[in-house]
């Protein structure tokens, strides 16, 4: 995929083929450990100008409300492992039975968000704790169809289609991609200063520590137009809409 970058022994982005009847396994940590995340896009009828005025008030509200950052903001209290167990079973369905979503949100999801003969027992004491601390938040990623492209906070995304038959699955890369390391880039930006930067440019931010806001900077990442052009050039995509952000929440 065009959004291919440094990872820890497989480039992100990645796709490994194993031969299941050669006891192959599918490796989420192959393509990145935030696999699965959710992602929705909603249409508000207002225009910046409308916006403008109450914006800060409105990233604040977000920002309180909004659960996200590994480890942080569950929304919903699990009873322990085996209540874990069910949501790792049924999936959306299983969250929406328990009163956290609606039935019309299983519509938008892959599999009306269950896969059958899913195995929890097969997930690792350590995952499970991980999880736990995360359920009903946004996590640390952001990606499945229609397809989002993060560029960064202070440059672009996109909204795009998967096309059939386009060699991905009916899907697209999910995001810019690093040129820059997390590390590398908490060493050559300041937080703080980026927020000033970002502010001084129309761009609201409200992140939950400078250095996850360094960490995300705009030079931590390739140009997320070329890594589209590439995408959709390449017949895995088709271009909808290009998105500039006039404010952004960070975990």
């Amino acid at each position: 995929m065009p959004d291919i970058h440094w990872g820890y022994g497989f480039p992100i982005g990645g796709v490994a083929a194993t031969d299941v009847g050669d006891d192959g396994v599918i490796s989420p940590g192959g393509v990145g450990f935030d696999i699965s995340c959710g992602v929705r896009l909603l249409a508000a009828r207002l225009d910046a100008g409308e916006l403008s005025p109450r914006l800060g008030q409105v990233m604040d509200a977000l920002s309180a409300a909004i659960p996200r950052g590994a480890g942080r903001g569950a929304v919903w209290q699990l009873a322990g492992h085996a209540e874990l167990d069910k949501v790792l079973a049924g999936g959306a369905k299983y969250a929406v039975s328990q009163g956290h979503g609606n039935e019309r949100d299983l519509v938008r999801c892959e599999d009306a968000g269950a896969v059958s003969g899913a195995e929890p027992g097969q997930v690792s004491d350590r995952a499970l704790e991980r999880g736990a601390r995360q359920v009903g938040s946004l996590g640390s990623g952001s990606h499945g169809q229609p397809v989002l492209v993060p560029g960064s906070m202070g440059t672009a995304s996109w909204v795009l289609a998967g096309v059939a038959g386009g060699g991905a699955f009916g899907s697209a890369c999910h995001g810019a991609g690093r040129q820059l390391s997390r590390h590398q880039a908490a060493r050559a930006v300041k937080g703080q200063a980026l927020r000033r930067n970002l502010e001084a440019a129309g761009v609201a931010v409200r992140g939950t520590s400078a250095r996850g806001l360094a960490e995300e900077a705009p030079e931590a990442y390739k140009d997320v137009d070329q890594v589209v052009d590439a995408a959709t050039a390449a017949g895995l995509s088709r271009k909808v809409a290009r998105l500039v952000p006039v404010g952004v929440v960070k975990g």
